[in-house]
């Protein structure tokens, strides 16, 4: 009995072994595919536009990000929470996605409108800023809601090309710039018609196969605003706190330095690859078991686990500028004095993104949010210090090492006092707001009675309308 027993177990921990090494996989080779394609956009761009122009476009294209986080009113969490635990209802969801991207544009439009009078007004034309703005605040946020929804529904393989798909277009663009134009006016019409194309075609092609219904979409909104509105928020504070250093490098040091630090983030961010493929599956789980949560020392391991891939990663950057300089072109090889002596920012980085996924998938977004401005408040703060006195590039780097082992530091406190020191709350994930709870219940019984329905789930909207038939 005991041998049996034991041999099921093995069974068991191969068969999951199995599963998630292939989802994960899955992810990271459309993740992999995604990098070696802007990568090979990042190079062709870097390299047309003077270093002045890209680091100008890499702060239009942050601003436009940071606003990005209110475009859809953040509904795209509560349909991607949606989709990973009961997918039933994801037509209704969907249709939320279009409706509050569609509310929300004006309001993220005037929004981008008053930062140009503020920050970019005198150093860009109006008509370039919005086609950047608009690219990046609409129109690659609403390819990423519906990319959220394929991985919530574990539909990795076209998740994966959701996210290609929009790269692939923003390179077919770029190889036209580098062939035919030199200005960055240019550029921000030639990237405001790839985003277009690249989103307009992954949701005609590869949005999920689900109905999408907009009978009651109002009330569904109204009843997940508050949540979406802090999800929206904390997005906000993270984004802004992921880019806001851009903006500052904009603004404080001249246009040859900002461009130097843009180009060292972007490839720095490479390092995050294989880390967010992880998180991507780890608070899918997380959500799909009710919010359980590890012991600290198993989330140490994991945070070890990290920072260790995310150094590696640095390493093989590093021996590849080491052994071949300008392999990437010289403005690149430029600015590689900068981001090679800044060995602790990925693996700190991506840490810092860790956590804030783990109170995502634990539904603390309050937690989330709270940590999130402190952190952008440090950030900004330190990021300012580091701008104003740092004497070349090497001390710029050596300061912004530390910048972000103090946010770290800040972000691992909030952590453990807030989850690994208190008992775990019963229901924190598993509760079914009001609003939808008895669609899904009867919708769950008429699936168990209707075997074919189940098999091939179909939309929620027939299912709503048999049940009211019923009735």
């Amino acid at each position: 009995m005991s041998r049996r027993v034991r041999h099921g177990g093995g069974d068991r921990l191969l068969s999951s072994v199995r599963k998630y090494s292939g989802q994960y996989l899955t992810v990271v080779s459309g993740s992999a595919a995604r990098v070696t394609i802007q990568a090979a956009y990042f190079v062709l761009l870097a390299n047309t536009l003077s270093l002045t122009e890209f680091g100008l476009f890499a702060g239009i294209s942050a601003a436009g990000i940071i606003i990005g986080s209110f475009a859809g009113l953040g509904f795209a969490s509560a349909a991607y929470r949606t989709a990973a635990t009961r997918s039933i209802l994801v037509g209704r969801y969907l249709a939320g996605i279009y409706a509050t991207f569609l509310i929300s544009t004006p309001f993220c439009i005037a929004c981008a409108y008053l930062l140009y009078e503020l920050a970019f007004a005198g150093r860009v034309a109006l008509s370039t800023y919005l086609a950047i703005a608009v690219s990046d605040i609409l129109l690659w946020r609403l390819l990423e809601a519906v990319y959220q929804v394929n991985n919530g529904l574990g539909n990795f393989s076209q998740a994966s090309v959701g996210l290609v798909i929009g790269s692939a277009t923003r390179l077919a663009a770029a190889i036209i710039f580098k062939l035919t134009f030199t200005t960055l006016d240019e550029w921000a019409l030639m990237y405001l018609v790839a985003n277009g194309a690249g989103t307009a075609f992954y949701i005609w092609a590869f949005s999920p196969s689900r109905r999408v219904c907009f009978r009651r979409v109002v009330p569904l909104i109204i009843g997940r605003l508050r949540d979406s509105l802090l999800f929206a928020f904390s997005f906000f504070i993270f984004y802004t706190q992921s880019e806001l250093d851009k903006l500052i490098a904009t603004l404080l040091v001249d246009g040859r330095t900002a461009g130097i630090y843009a180009i060292s983030m972007r490839i720095l961010d490479l390092t995050g690859v294989p880390v967010r493929g992880f998180l991507l599956l780890l608070v899918r789980e997380i959500m799909r078991s009710g919010g359980q949560r590890s012991k600290w020392s198993a989330g140490l391991l994991i945070e070890a686990g990290l920072a260790a891939t995310s150094l590696l990663g640095f390493a093989l950057i590093a021996l590849v500028f080491t052994v071949e300089p300008t392999i990437l072109g010289r403005q690149v090889a430029e600015a590689s004095s900068l981001f090679l002596v800044m060995p602790l920012v990925p693996p700190l980085k991506n840490l810092q993104e860790y956590h804030a996924e783990l109170f995502f998938a634990w539904k603390r977004m309050d937690v989330r949010a709270f940590t999130a401005v402190l952190l952008t408040v440090m950030k900004a703060a330190l990021t300012v210090i580091i701008f104003l006195t740092a004497h070349d590039l090497r001390h710029m780097g050596i300061l912004f090492n530390l910048s972000f082992a103090v946010t770290y530091v800040a972000s691992a406190t909030i952590l453990f006092l807030t989850f690994y020191r208190t008992r775990p709350v019963a229901g924190l994930i598993g509760d079914v707001d009001r609003l939808d709870g008895a669609v899904t219940r009867q919708a769950a019984r008429q699936a168990a009675r209707t075997q074919s329905d189940s098999r091939h789930g179909s939309d929620s909207c027939g299912r709503e309308r048999a049940l009211s038939g019923s009735r």
